[in-house]
Formats: structure tokens, C-alpha cells, sequence
């Protein structure tokens, strides 16, 4: 049977045109897309390709225009390296442990019992604090999710390492503002290690510059010619701070007399009043072509170092409690200090957490204004529902009626008050919250300018500084006044025995015997010692025999002393003074009292700050406070 050539056609174009409806609406789409797309006609039926004549210049042609595109690289467009997202938690992580690392450090090896030792403290917390807070600007608004940043924050965290390493002792000391030992070993130690710490100091600073500089340069590098002035400003400051940090380590490295010591922490802040004068230059002579600032990532970075800030001082003052528990005169005064300590920690927490400026997030504003068109676009379609259903039986069909009446009643088809007029309905009406609720987004869509925010960035500093005192100054005051608790009843006890008459047996005191177990001391053997020591020292011609009193009198007053971790420095002239004490060499009782009794205000001297650091943190608040009403126009 020969074929219908016209069929055959038809089967090669995939088309059957003996159905009576051969296209539904799919189909005929389908069809339509067929028709749109190009066909080659040099395509058979089992799609193998139909070989053609061209000419050879074709495809000379096309190689020489398309082989060149293989080897040249994509170009990027780098504009979008000037946007950065608000938070990108695993690096904001990173950043923090980092920071927690060097100031858990500084805090842990460094006690600040005087004037000096504060001052140097807080110099040394402005350096890793500069640290932080340089790379939380740049993070800000220049740092992304890619492989780069994360090694960023890697290098960062072994810079912050680095500089923990380095305050090993007591800081006063690296600054140079303290004398030297009073024997030569001792002033051999103090002329090396200080000096090894300030140049070691010096070299990691410098190292974080490059490492900053590094960021801002590769940004430079990325960034339009158009945005690029800002970005020169940064890259200068910090080719400026470089050259000065490794300028003090050349400094110390020659010298490390009382003149470098100056010079060195001249030419510190020198190099970091330079950083942060580039920021305003910045913003202040390329106003329009600066990136600004966002007040939301630096609010959140903020809170978590002063999270971090409230830990370690909360750290300090725990740690007496672990002394305490358990040792002479613990007690319910004890524990009501504990309490009022914990008081005084969480309102620090929640007075920043109240004061602080509000946090302005673009794209947390962005999805509350489209939830707000939503739910005014729900409540508008409920309302003509509503007036279209009333006085309907169910079930009735929705027709147009007339206006509400105000003496019309309640709808009882849907219980509603759609038949009560807005004002007989009780609270805001819709339109009031509606109105209520698009004032808040637009003023909070008045994000504070880039000099505003930074003056509150920076300021931050002393509101933080004040708060480190006054913990420093809490944990003090509440060891202090455990160990004067104590102190107070282990001398009642010992008056007690030196009122009766001598020799003296353990047996007869047991309340002394009790809280010398406490202190962890022989009783035992502090009653033969005083037998031994006392009758001839009464005498006062025995000058040995006095000497040994006074030193056994000393040492459960000492041991108390170390239970509160309140025994002075090795290497100071206190702590030599103790130690001629402990080892006989003093029988005079005057001068015995009068060391102990030094020993005691040595560690009172920063828990009378607590006022004047206190008050600072409130002066701080009210500030910022200021700066807030400032920037918003509203408290």
C-alpha cells in the first residue's frame, strides 16, 4: 500500500490533522512557543545534525572574535562591595571572643588598687578597645560573607592573642610608671619585662594597622572612582598610625629610659588620635560621596562588648565569694553583700539597656512597612465586609446599603461592632493607630548623621571606662568588707586569749579553737607558741622572745590576709615589710600593728572610687543620653 504523502508530511512536522479538536488551550500554547522558537533547518528527524557548505573564512571569523573571550577574565562589578549585611553572625562571633580574650587578660593580671594603677588600666583597655572598635567601623559597612573576611577575623583574633600575651604583668609596670624592685634581682626583672612587654605592645599594634589597612586598601581597590576620596582618607590615617606604632618599637628597642617611656605613650595616642580624625575628615569633606554609617550593627556590636565588660566585672566580684564560703565569719552579712552586689550588677544592665540609642536596622524597617500596608489593606477589607453584612439574615447575598445610622445596633449575624459608629467605639479608632504606627517608621527612618554617630561611637568609651571602675570598685568594697567582718572576730578571739593568764591550754578556748579551724591554723600549735614566747616577752628584756610573739601574733592575721587574696604585691616594699614580720625580725608591737594595718588600707584605696566612678557612669548615660535626643528628636 503506498503512503498518503500527505500524511507522511504531516507525521515528519509532528502534526495529525484527522482529529476533530486536535488542540486544547495547553496544546495550543505549546504550539505557539514552537512556532516562537527558531528551527534550524538543517535538523533531520532523529536530530542529527545535516553537515553544510560554508566557506572557511566563517569560521576563521568566528573563532578570532570568540577565542579571545575565553581568555580574558569576567569583569565584576565591584559596586556592591560598598553594601554590607547588617550582621553575619559566625564573623560578629569571632570578633567577640577576640575582644573577650585580651580584655579578660588585662582584667586577670592587673589590680587596681591605686591611682596610678587606674590610669595605666584604662590607657591600656583604650588600646584594645581601639582595636575593636576600628574593625567594628569597618565591619559596619564594608565586610561581607566570603573567604577573605574569614581570614580577616582569623588574623584578628591572633592579633588579640598576641596582645593578651603581652599583659602577663602588671600593666603600671609596662607603662613605666612604677619604681623599681628593691633588690637587684628584682630591679633586673623590672627593667627587662616592662620593656620586652611595651615593644611586644608596640609590634602588635603596628600589625593590626597593616592588617586593617589591608581591608580598606583591597576595598579601595574594588570600589567606583566615584566613592574612592573617603576611602583615601582611612588608607592615610592608617599609614600614618603604622609608621608610628613601629616608630615607638624602634624607640624602645634603643632606650628604655624615663624619656622613652613618654615618648612612647605619646607617640600611642598620637597614632590613634590620627585614626579617628580620618573618620570625621571623611564624612566631613566628601559628605555626599562618604558611605555612612548604620547606627544598627554598631548598637548591636556595643551591647555585646558591654555584655562582655559586665561578665569579666561580675567575674571579679564572684571571686571573693569563693573565698568566703566556708571561712571565718561567713554568715548571713555575707550573704546579704552577695545580694546587693547582684542588685548593683543587673541595674548597670539594665540601665544601658534602656539608654541606649535605638538601633535604626533598613531592611527591619522595610518588613514592618509592608506588615503595616498588610494589615491596613486586611483591616479596610474587613470594614466593607462588615458594612455590607449588616442587617443580612446569613446566607443573603452582599448588596450595597445605605450609610450606617449611629442608633443602629450591633450586628447580630457576626457579633461585631460594625453597627457602632467610630466614635461610640471604645480606645483609638483604625485610622488613629494606623496614623500612630507610620509616624513611629518615619521617625525611625532618621538615621542620626555620620558626625552624630560617631561622636556617640567614640563617647561610648567613657561609659565604658567608668563602668570597669566601678566594678573594679564593687568587688572591692564587698571583699573588703568581708575580710573587716572576719579580721574584727578573729582579733576578739585573739584578745581573749591574751587576757588570761599564761601558760595556756587549747582546751580552754573553744570558740578560738574553732575559727582558727576555719582560717586552716594549728591551734595547737599557735597556743605553744604563745607559751613559749609570751611570759619572757612580758619581761621586756628578752628581745628575741618579743620578736617571736609578734610573729606568731602575725601569722593568722597574714593567713586571713591570703583567704581574701588581699596579701600585697611580691616584689613591693609592703610585701618586704610582711616578710621581716613573718620571719621574726620586728619585736616592736607598734610597728608590727602598723603593717598589718597597711596591708588592710592597701586594698581599700579603689573601693572608695565607687562613688566617683558610679556617679561618671550616670554623667556617661545622661549624655548619651543627649546625643540620643539629638539624633531623634524624641527621648
Amino acid at each position: 500500500m503506498t503512503p498518503n504523502p500527505h500524511l507522511q508530511t504531516a507525521r515528519e512536522d509532528n502534526r495529525y490533522p484527522f482529529s476533530k479538536e486536535p488542540f486544547d488551550k495547553l496544546a495550543a500554547a505549546a504550539l505557539e512557543n514552537d512556532n516562537n522558537q527558531p528551527t534550524s533547518p538543517h535538523l533531520s528527524r532523529a536530530n542529527r545534525s545535516i553537515p553544510i557548505n560554508r566557506p572557511w573564512q566563517y569560521y576563521s571569523q568566528a573563532f578570532s572574535e570568540r577565542f579571545p573571550q575565553f581568555l580574558k577574565r569576567a569583569r565584576t562589578n565591584h559596586s556592591d562591595a560598598l553594601t554590607a549585611p547588617s550582621e553575619i553572625p559566625g564573623l560578629d562571633l569571632m570578633l567577640a571572643i577576640s575582644m573577650t580574650t585580651a580584655f579578660a587578660s588585662l582584667t586577670d593580671n592587673t589590680d587596681v588598687l591605686t591611682g596610678d594603677a587606674a590610669i595605666s588600666y584604662i590607657f591600656f583597655f583604650f588600646l584594645v578597645w581601639w582595636i575593636w572598635a576600628s574593625q567594628v567601623l569597618y565591619n559596619a559597612r564594608f565586610r561581607h560573607r566570603d573567604i577573605l573576611h574569614c581570614i580577616y577575623a582569623f588574623l584578628t583574633f591572633v592579633v588579640y592573642g598576641a596582645l593578651a600575651s603581652f599583659t602577663a604583668t602588671q600593666i603600671e609596670e609596662t607603662l613605666g610608671l612604677l619604681d623599681d624592685g628593691t633588690n637587684q634581682a628584682e630591679m633586673a626583672r623590672s627593667n627587662r619585662l616592662p620593656s620586652l612587654n611595651s615593644r611586644g605592645i608596640s609590634l602588635v599594634m603596628g600589625f593590626s594597622r597593616i592588617l586593617l589597612l589591608s581591608q580598606y586598601f583591597l576595598l579601595l581597590c574594588r570600589a567606583p572612582p566615584s566613592r574612592r576620596p573617603p576611602l583615601w582618607w582611612h588608607c592615610a590615617g592608617l599609614v600614618a598610625s603604622t609608621a608610628l606604632f613601629f616608630l615607638t618599637y624602634g624607640v624602645l628597642m634603643h632606650s628604655n629610659s624615663e624619656s622613652a617611656n613618654v615618648a612612647k605613650i605619646v607617640f600611642w595616642f598620637m597614632a590613634l588620635w590620627v585614626e579617628g580624625a580620618t573618620h570625621y575628615m571623611a564624612v566631613e569633606h566628601y559628605d555626599h560621596e562618604s558611605i555612612p554609617y548604620r547606627s544598627a550593627p554598631l548598637s548591636k556590636r556595643m551591647s555585646e562588648l558591654f555584655i562582655i565588660i559586665l561578665g569579666a566585672g561580675l567575674d571579679q566580684i564572684t571571686k571573693s565569694f569563693h573565698s568566703e564560703v566556708g571561712t571565718l565569719g561567713f554568715g548571713a552579712h555575707t550573704i546579704g553583700i552577695m545580694m546587693f552586689s547582684g542588685i548593683i550588677v543587673v541595674c548597670e544592665f539594665a540601665l544601658w539597656f534602656i539608654n541606649k540609642p535605638k538601633s535604626v536596622n533598613p531592611e527591619e524597617l522595610e518588613r514592618d512597612r509592608e506588615d503595616q500596608e498588610k494589615q491596613n489593606t486586611a483591616e479596610k477589607d474587613d470594614y466593607v465586609t462588615s458594612l455590607s453584612e449588616v442587617g443580612s439574615p446569613p446566607g443573603s447575598p452582599t448588596i450595597p446599603t445605605s450609610p450606617i445610622s449611629l442608633a443602629r445596633q450591633p450586628s447580630s449575624f457576626n457579633f461585631s461592632d460594625a453597627g457602632m459608629s467610630d466614635i461610640a467605639k471604645p480606645g483609638k479608632t483604625k485610622s488613629q493607630k494606623a496614623k500612630k504606627a507610620e509616624r513611629r517608621l518615619t521617625i525611625e527612618d532618621a538615621e542620626p548623621s555620620d558626625r552624630q554617630l560617631l561622636t556617640w561611637f567614640f563617647f561610648n568609651f567613657v561609659f565604658l571606662s567608668c563602668i570597669i571602675l566601678t566594678l573594679q570598685a564593687v568587688a572591692r568594697l564587698v571583699a573588703f568588707d568581708n575580710m573587716q567582718v572576719a579580721l574584727s572576730k578573729l582579733l576578739n578571739l585573739m584578745e581573749g586569749i591574751s587576757k588570761t593568764n599564761a601558760p595556756f591550754n587549747a582546751t580552754q578556748f573553744p570558740d578560738a579553737e574553732k575559727g582558727f579551724t576555719d582560717l586552716g591554723i594549728s591551734f595547737t600549735d599557735y597556743i605553744r607558741a604563745l607559751n613559749l614566747y609570751m611570759p619572757e616577752a612580758e619581761t621586756g628584756n628578752n628581745l628575741t622572745a618579743s620578736k617571736g610573739l609578734e610573729a606568731t601574733v602575725a601569722v593568722p592575721v597574714i593567713v586571713l590576709y591570703q583567704t581574701f587574696d588581699a596579701v600585697p604585691d611580691d616584689g613591693s616594699l609592703l610585701s618586704a615589710d610582711v616578710d621581716e614580720l613573718l620571719n621574726g625580725l620586728i619585736g616592736n608591737a607598734t610597728l608590727a600593728a602598723q603593717i598589718l594595718a597597711d596591708v588592710e588600707a592597701s586594698r581599700i584605696n579603689s573601693a572608695f572610687w565607687f562613688f566617683g566612678v558610679a556617679g561618671g557612669t550616670l554623667m556617661a548615660l545622661a549624655a548619651m543620653n543627649a546625643i540620643r535626643f539629638k539624633h531623634y528628636g524624641s527621648g
